[in-house]
Order: structure tokens, then C-alpha cells, then sequence
């Protein structure tokens, strides 16, 4: 048992060194590329290398890089590399910039245009959208011609839903945001039945309240009606889980119709803002 607790204290904070390292890595790679590129520049003032060469060291071990720094710099020295330096600067550009071309087809449209009353964007039909390693963070409809008696909307999570949420409802806010990256092993049992009760009662009614603010930000309409927002949380799997609710149509004419979801910006605000407009076409089967 104390084996079992002293491998999870382990683990955890593997896992919490892990993340805080990719936090820092991102803040201070960039110093060190700068520096690379400047062939030391930031070493050379006494001032400035103080502060710098603790984090100099630290992502050398981190990358590897003092195998290799001596090769660039030894290349750089001579006027034969220097020459070479030079004349891959440019060629780099140019790879750069011709890669940033792309032919438009209109002076009007765009692949970057929005869903709305005339245009649909793939991106808000599941049927049609493509599959991509970013999440997509509008609202989608199964298909855009729809024979069945509902439409299905869909909206991924995200992060900044969540932070959205918690703006119109601080109560949800925890002290300790949990959110990240975390291990599934679990050493021991917890015995305190009743503790653990009462914790699932409450987390069960906060997420009722949870679902309860993202429909009281998020509202629905199909033409000129309006519908009660009713979603609930779709899960997937462990990575990919968002909002879903059905609307019958059953009642309406055959033929185009318009979705139009719209949000309140601030918690006391009356006006809302349309965050999505989805055309679709329903033909009764």
C-alpha cells in the first residue's frame, strides 16, 4: 500500500513537471533560437548573460543542442559557410513566400466565408466537413439536406466555452482548476463513503447548473421562430466531447430554411450576438 503511494506521488509529479515544461518551453524557445541565429548574441553582454545562461543550459541539456552548436558555429566561422549562410537566407523566403500563394476564383467568395443565408461552409455540415487535428469550434447540423424529422446541432468543447461560462456564472468557477493534462491510475480506496457521496451529489448538481448557464447564454432559431435551448453534453470519448440538442421539424414546408444560434456577450447584457448562421434544405421523406 505505501509502495502503491509513493509510485502515484511519483507519477503525479512526472506528470506535473512534464506540463510545466512544455508551458516554459514555449515562452522561452524563441530566446534561445534568437540567440542561435545571432551566434550569441545574447552570451556577449555581461548583464543580460547573468539572467540568460541558467535558461542557456537548461534547454542545451533539454535539446541537445550543444552537440550540434558547435558545428553551425564552426560553418559560420569559415568564409565558405558564410557564403552558403547567405545564399540560403534568401532561397528560404522565397520557399516561404511561394507557399503562401493560392489562386482566388472570386472577387466575392472565399473557402474562408462563413455559413449564412447564402453561403454554406463545409465546416458546419458533420457529413461534409473534413477531418482535422484542430477542433471546430462552430456549431454544426448533420447534413444540409435533411429528410429526417429533427436536426441535429452540434458544438465541439472548448476551453474557451468553459471560461464563457464561468463569466456568467462565478459559482462554477472552481478554486482549483483542474483542467490539463492528468493520470487515471489511482492507488488505494477510499474508504469515507459519505464524503465521497456528498462530493458526487455536489459535482452532479454543478454540472446541472453548468448545462443550465451554457442554454441561458446560447439561444436557437430556425427562420423567424425561436426554440428552448435544450443541450446536453455529448461524450464521444476522453478527448472529443461537446453540446447536442434535437429540434423536431417535422412542421416545417419543405425546401431552404436558416439556423441562426446567437449568444449574450456579458452576463447583464440584452442584446445577443449571432455566432452562426447554418443553411440547410429539408425534404420530407
Amino acid at each position: 500500500m505505501v509502495l502503491k503511494v509513493i509510485f502515484l506521488l511519483v507519477c503525479t509529479i512526472k506528470i506535473t513537471l512534464f506540463t510545466q515544461f512544455f508551458t516554459i518551453y514555449d515562452e522561452f524557445f524563441g530566446l534561445t533560437f534568437f540567440d542561435l541565429v545571432t551566434l550569441g548574441l545574447l552570451k556577449k553582454k555581461q548583464w543580460i548573460a547573468k539572467i540568460y545562461f541558467p535558461f542557456y543550459w537548461f534547454f542545451s541539456f533539454l535539446t541537445l543542442s550543444f552537440l550540434y552548436r558547435p558545428l553551425i558555429y564552426n560553418f559560420l566561422d569559415h568564409k565558405f559557410g558564410r557564403r552558403i549562410s547567405a545564399l540560403l537566407i534568401p532561397f528560404y523566403l522565397f520557399v516561404l513566400i511561394s507557399i503562401s500563394f493560392y489562386h482566388q476564383k472570386s472577387n466575392y467568395f472565399t473557402l474562408q466565408n462563413d455559413s449564412d443565408e447564402i453561403i454554406a461552409n463545409h465546416n458546419n455540415y458533420e457529413d461534409l466537413k473534413k477531418e482535422s487535428s484542430f477542433t471546430n469550434i462552430d456549431f454544426t447540423i448533420q447534413s444540409k439536406v435533411i429528410t429526417s424529422s429533427f436536426v441535429k446541432i452540434y458544438l465541439s468543447f472548448h476551453e474557451t466555452i468553459e471560461n464563457r461560462i464561468y463569466k456568467f456564472n462565478s459559482e462554477l468557477k472552481p478554486e482549483k482548476d483542474n483542467r490539463g493534462l492528468h493520470s487515471s491510475f489511482r492507488a488505494g480506496y477510499n474508504s469515507k463513503t459519505k464524503e465521497l457521496s456528498n462530493l458526487i451529489n455536489k459535482k452532479d448538481s454543478l454540472r446541472r447548473a453548468y448545462i443550465a448557464t451554457f442554454n441561458h447564454i446560447y439561444s436557437i432559431k430556425i427562420d423567424s421562430t425561436n426554440y428552448k435551448s435544450e443541450f446536453i453534453i455529448d461524450k464521444i470519448d476522453r478527448e472529443k466531447f461537446g453540446f447536442e440538442t434535437y429540434i423536431g421539424i417535422n412542421h416545417l414546408t419543405e425546401g431552404k430554411h436558416l439556423i441562426t444560434i446567437s449568444r449574450f456577450i456579458k452576463k447583464d447584457s440584452v442584446g445577443k450576438k449571432v455566432v452562426s448562421r447554418i443553411p440547410f434544405w429539408y425534404f420530407k421523406n
